[in-house]
């Protein structure tokens, strides 16, 4: 876990593996101490099994309009005392409610793709390669240890590019490269279908 981030959480009084999460009135309970370990947990890419019970608790928080998911998410790891001490906490707390759960390899071959060029009655899909600024701002947050964790785009959108979770991008890789595809210089589509890969992306629409 990040050291700094720590130190920052409870004002000295930490969390996981650090001796009990207190106040300045005795020991946090319920969803404030929830809400502390969650933030620790998040910040996280390696999770104990202490981890379980907050987690449970955050991803417990869902409505029918994501908008709303995002900000009762928020709104939950705010319980914790050390959620608005500085403007980094604030922050990362914002960065966490907005991209856990939509930042993995899945969802962004989900959420960014967008027909591209006509092929007959088919579109071919194209994914944007651009990491959204909240999953930068949550991979790349200074009182995170996630950055070999972030998703890592293969190939290139034009051609049937698709994000893939750091942990498989190399299979990934390898597997795109050697699908060289086949250009169709009349219809100028190019001709790809990928059903495989981390992200389990497929390039067509009809």
């Amino acid at each position: 876990m990040n050291r700094r981030l720590l130190n920052v959480v409870c004002g000295g009084a930490l969390v996981l593996g650090c001796g009990g999460l207190v106040a300045d009135d005795g020991v946090l309970t319920g969803d404030t101490r929830l809400a502390c370990e969650a933030i620790m947990c998040l910040a996280s890419g390696t999770r104990p099994a202490e981890c379980s019970s907050s987690l449970s608790r955050y991803f417990s928080i869902s409505f029918s309009d994501w908008r709303d998911t995002i900000q009762g998410r928020i709104n939950f790891l705010n319980l914790c005392p050390g959620a608005q001490v500085s403007g980094e906490m604030s922050g990362l707390v914002s960065a966490m409610g907005n991209a856990v759960g939509r930042c993995d390899a899945q969802s962004l071959n989900m959420t960014m793709k967008t027909p591209g060029v006509s092929c007959g009655d088919w579109r071919v899909i194209l994914i944007h390669n651009q990491l959204p600024g909240y999953c930068a701002a949550y991979y790349g947050h200074q009182y995170t240890n996630l950055g070999s964790e972030a998703p890592r785009y293969v190939g290139v959108p034009e051609l049937g590019g698709f994000w893939s979770d750091a942990a498989h991008y190399d299979a990934d890789l390898e597997q795109y490269n050697a699908h060289s595809g086949n250009w169709n210089s009349a219809s100028q589509c190019y001709q790809w279908n990928y059903g495989y890969g981390s992200g389990a992306v497929n390039n067509w629409w009809q």
